[in-house]
């Protein structure tokens, strides 16, 4: 009878270890089962990250593009006002300098020559350049 039983307790003990040794190998493969689903997850999302990198690279430089050409053309835009405002100052600067340069040979013509009137005229179609 003690022999039945040391027997059946070894039997006993055999099987739970071969009933661990089959949870082991189980607990095993799917541990590898999960860290292979965690790599081609890890692979899968970094290339999807690079992916949404590499459009948002595209799309920045696009953005760039039409900014610096916007920029361009509203520079190219204030230039020619620029030109232009610098044009009209100028010609009424010279007009107006002109006008002071009559203004003064004239009451310089005035004093030299007091009442001739068409010397005067005459003096002043000689120094006003033909435009």
């Amino acid at each position: 009878m003690l022999g039945n039983k040391l027997t059946a307790a070894l039997q006993e003990r055999k099987a739970k270890l071969a009933k661990l040794d089959e949870a082991e190998a189980a607990y095993d493969e799917l541990i590898a089962k999960a860290q292979s689903e965690r790599d081609e997850l890890i692979a899968s999302g970094t290339a999807s990250k690079k992916q949404l990198i590499s459009e948002a690279a595209q799309l920045a430089e696009a953005k760039k593009l039409e900014i610096i050409e916007a920029a361009q053309a509203q520079a190219t835009i204030i230039k020619a006002q620029a030109d232009q405002a610098r044009e009209a100052e100028k010609s009424e600067l010279y007009t107006q300098f002109e006008s002071m340069v009559k203004k003064t040979a004239m009451a310089g013509l005035k004093k030299l020559i007091p009442s001739k009137a068409e010397v005067y005229e005459q003096y002043m179609e000689e120094i006003t350049p033909n435009k």
